[in-house]
C-alpha cells in the first residue's frame, strides 16, 4: 500500500511539473507572437500609408487634368440640324464661348438659353459631351406653317410665331399681313403669335376637308388686332 502510494504521488507531481512547463513555454510562444504581430503590424501602417499617399496623387492628379487641362477642354462642336430651318452660322456664334472651357463645367442649360436667344424657332436642343474634347448639338426647329412676303422677301412661318427667310414659296400656303411694317428686322424673330397661327390652319384643314366646293381665295392676319380674314 505504501509502495502505491508513493508511485500515486510520483505520477501526480511529475504531470504538475510538466504542466507548468507547458504553461511557461505557451506563455513565452504568446509573447513572442505578440511582439511577431506588433512588428508586423507597424510595417502594415507604413505600407498602408504609402499605397494611401500614392492613390491620392493619382486621384487628384486625375482631377487636375479633367477638370483643368487642356485634354478635356471643348475643342470640336459638332451641330447636327434635323430641318432645313436652323441656321448653323448663328448657332456657332451663340455658343463660341463655350469653346476651350473644360468640358465637365459645361452646362447644358446655357448653351440651350445661348441658341435660343439667337432662334426662337428652335423648339428642341439637344446637347451631348464626348470625351475627350467634343461637343454634340442636335437641334430640331418648330414645323412650318404657312409663306408670307414682305418688301419682297419671301419668309416661312413656323407654329411658334416665328419667321425664316427662304428663297421659295408655295402660292397654297401663302397668307397676307398687315401692319408688318412695325417690325423692321423680322428674320429668326418671334413676329405672330402661335396660338393664333394654329387657329388659321385649323380653319383652314376644316374647311379643306369637310366643304368640296368652297375654295380658300386668300388668307390676311391682321397683326395689330390678333384677327385673320379667310
Amino acid at each position: 500500500k505504501r509502495e502505491l502510494k508513493k508511485y500515486k504521488e510520483s505520477i501526480y507531481f511529475t504531470e504538475k511539473k510538466y504542466t507548468k512547463y507547458i504553461s511557461k513555454r505557451n506563455k513565452f510562444k504568446l509573447f513572442a507572437k505578440k511582439l511577431e504581430f506588433e512588428n508586423t503590424f507597424n510595417q502594415i501602417k507604413w505600407l498602408n500609408l504609402y499605397y494611401f499617399l500614392i492613390w491620392a496623387i493619382l486621384i487628384l492628379s486625375s482631377i487636375y487634368i479633367i477638370l483643368f487641362s487642356d485634354y478635356f477642354s471643348v475643342k470640336n462642336i459638332d451641330v447636327i440640324k434635323n430641318d432645313s430651318w436652323v441656321n448653323i452660322n448663328l448657332v456657332y456664334k451663340s455658343i463660341e464661348e463655350v469653346r476651350y472651357s473644360p468640358l465637365v463645367f459645361v452646362d447644358k442649360n446655357e448653351i440651350r438659353d445661348r441658341i435660343l436667344s439667337f432662334q426662337p424657332n428652335i423648339n428642341k436642343v439637344e446637347v451631348q459631351k464626348i470625351l475627350p474634347d467634343n461637343l454634340k448639338i442636335i437641334l430640331t426647329s418648330f414645323e412650318k406653317l404657312f409663306y408670307f412676303e414682305n418688301d419682297w422677301k419671301k419668309y416661312e412661318i413656323l407654329s411658334n410665331g416665328s419667321v425664316i427667310p427662304t428663297s421659295t414659296i408655295k402660292k397654297e400656303n401663302t397668307i397676307k399681313i398687315k401692319w408688318l411694317s412695325l417690325y423692321w428686322f423680322i428674320d429668326y424673330k418671334i413676329i405672330f403669335d402661335g396660338s393664333v397661327l394654329k387657329s388659321i390652319s385649323n380653319a383652314i384643314k376644316y374647311i379643306s376637308e369637310n366643304n368640296s366646293v368652297v375654295k380658300i381665295k386668300d388668307i390676311t392676319y391682321y397683326l395689330k388686332e390678333y384677327e385673320f380674314h379667310i
